[in-house]
């Protein structure tokens, strides 16, 4: 599965989408970084401060933003692991030897390079939750051309939760690694509308292939398209689309949806920022419904314009082919 990057369109664990006075995003407030060139005896010269959001840009990068806080633009590189399949249907890691059986205590396995993989199943008895809650620990284990390295803790009951203290799964064509918490969930006529809800918490999040690259850090979001219906928290993110440069997202007020996702936002507010001299305001807060005020300051310079909100909207519908 390759990032998508969406050029034509664009994770603190909550319960909901309450205020964002609650919200401490004193962690995602980075300045951005000097880049220094080695200039031998000469000694270093700083490179000249570019603006990452621009009026020429700021369409595109939404869209990848509303991507990440709905999980449309990485989640499932997450979400199919450790299976790297559908993990509804294909049952095999699960089972012993072939035999049928299902796994109800810790199972040690050498894998093809001699590296190793414990698989911990959390049962409370009930043989379907042998099937449900996992516990994978991987230390330099090939299977096929992919190695997977760390550990990885996946719940699946209404909904599916990964939990990890380091997780990696590196081939010749991508590399991904995860930590934090991840909960994903959706319910029948909204999978097929590709609505659901999506928390991050303390989440760090790395993509890399031959072409693009995606680093989401900090992440304590929540996307919810169901009964609270609005967007909530922040993160950082760096990425082939930022120019290689980190900025910080985050909800001023929680953005709150007017009916489902696809639709428009009729409350709150979002900041979008590159240090303290670029920075974009999205404000919900205009004459019309359907549109959305952005502020940004670029060049020692800040430009206000209205735009509809159907530019972002289709961000929100992720249509995930985990299963889940």
């Amino acid at each position: 599965m390759t990032i998508r990057v969406l050029t034509l369109a664009v994770a603190v664990l909550a319960t909901g989408c309450g205020s964002s006075n609650d919200y401490d995003d004193s962690a995602l407030q980075e300045d951005p970084g000097s880049s220094l060139v080695d200039q031998g005896s000469t000694g270093t010269v700083q490179e000249p401060y570019v603006d990452v959001i621009t009026m020429d840009n700021h369409v595109d990068l939404l869209r990848n933003v509303f991507a990440i806080y709905s999980g449309k633009l990485w989640a499932d590189e997450v979400l199919l692991e450790p299976d790297s399949e559908n993990p509804l249907v294909s049952l095999a890691p699960y089972y012993t030897g072939g035999t049928g059986d299902l796994l109800s205590t810790r199972v040690d396995i050498v894998c093809e390079n001699g590296g190793t993989v414990s698989i911990i199943p959390h049962t409370d008895g009930s043989p379907s939750d042998a099937l449900t809650s996992w516990d994978f620990e991987f230390e330099n284990c090939q299977e096929k051309n992919a190695i997977r390295d760390g550990q990885l803790k996946r719940e699946i009951y209404e909904s599916v939760k990964f939990m990890s203290t380091g997780y990696s799964n590196t081939s010749q064509s991508r590399k991904i690694q995860f930590s934090g918490d991840l909960y994903y969930s959706t319910f029948g006529t909204e999978r097929d509308e590709g609505l659901g809800q999506l928390k991050t918490s303390n989440t760090y999040f790395t993509y890399s292939n031959n072409v693009d690259n995606l680093i989401v850090s900090v992440s304590n979001a929540n996307f919810d398209a169901g009964i609270n219906l609005g967007v909530s928290g922040g993160f950082r993110v760096r990425a082939n689309w930022t120019n290689e440069h980190e900025i910080t997202v985050r909800t001023i007020e929680d953005l709150r949806l007017e009916g489902r996702a696809g639709s428009v936002f009729n409350r709150g507010s979002l900041e979008v920022r590159y240090g303290d001299e670029n920075i974009l305001i999205l404000d919900t807060d205009t004459a019309e419904v359907d549109t959305v005020e952005i502020k940004i300051t670029s060049g020692g310079t800040t430009e206000t314009v209205i735009k509809p909100w159907s530019l972002w909207s289709d961000s929100f519908r992720f249509y995930s082919v985990s299963g889940f």
